[in-house]
């Protein structure tokens, strides 16, 4: 599905009311943590909010919503200290979404889609971790920025982030004409991260669970529901009709 691209700035979302917690710091994080091996929980909440997400999304269109839980499960592990559902008295337009911290950084803000995505990149232990510099969050290695592969930006092409950098929710992703710092693409990600999985599940003992052709078929799957996502909030009717956001599905 294609990503909606503009030359142009768009206007900037309204400012978020950030949570209080954890404390963030100012202090570049150059070194990455130690790998922490998924864990069984983990995997089992992850298949299964998947497999919720397409029963929701898929005709006949019958299934409940995807159960929160289930994406959050498992956590905090490794990296990522801290991560809850935004609360619905928070004011946080275009809900529902998930606050999220990469080690002591300040807090963002994804949709379900987009956390789900970074989660599944995060399995095969390439940590995610902040690049200070940049405002951005790397995932699997060097050269992998998670703005990057949510926007599926071309070579040419960079992403940037309107209004404050805590919001990395699709529509504030901008896609404009630039030399990018990391060129590698959805693609590369997709074959590294398979990669890595394969390396490491049977050491995991988590054959069972998530085979590596599961794994692929999720993290393919995961890129597929961030663009259904983002593609729906880009939706317009033809008729002139005022453009409104049409919202979104976890």
């Amino acid at each position: 599905m294609p990503t909606i691209r503009t030359k142009t700035k768009t206007k900037a979302p309204p400012p978020l009311p950030i949570p209080a917690q954890p404390k963030a710091t100012q202090k570049a994080r150059k070194v990455r943590q130690q790998a922490t091996p998924p864990t069984p929980e983990m995997v089992v909440g992850l298949v299964a909010y998947f497999d919720e997400v397409v029963a929701y999304l898929c005709p006949p269109n019958t299934a409940p919503t995807p159960d929160t839980r289930h994406l959050l499960a498992g956590l905090p592990c490794g990296p990522i200290t801290f991560a809850r559902p935004v609360a619905e008295d928070e004011g946080v337009p275009e809900a529902p979404a998930i606050w999220f911290t990469i080690d002591k950084g300040n807090p963002r803000i994804l949709t379900h889609a987009g956390f789900f995505l970074l989660r599944v990149l995060s399995l095969p232990g390439g940590l995610p971790y902040e690049r200070e510099a940049s405002h951005g969050i790397e995932v699997l290695e060097p050269g992998f920025t998670l703005t990057r592969l949510m926007a599926d930006a071309d070579d040419g092409e960079v992403v940037r982030l309107q209004g404050k950098h805590v919001d990395l929710r699709p529509w504030c992703l901008s896609i404009e004409p630039g030399r990018p710092s990391g060129r590698r693409q959805r693609r590369d990600a997709i074959e590294c991260a398979v990669r890595r999985y394969g390396d490491h599940v049977e050491e995991w003992g988590l054959t069972a669970l998530l085979p590596p052709e599961g794994y692929e078929a999720m993290l393919k799957g995961a890129f597929r529901m961030f663009d259904v996502e983002h593609a729906m909030h880009f939706l317009r009717p033809l008729g002139g009709e005022e453009a409104r956001s049409i919202g979104s599905k976890p």
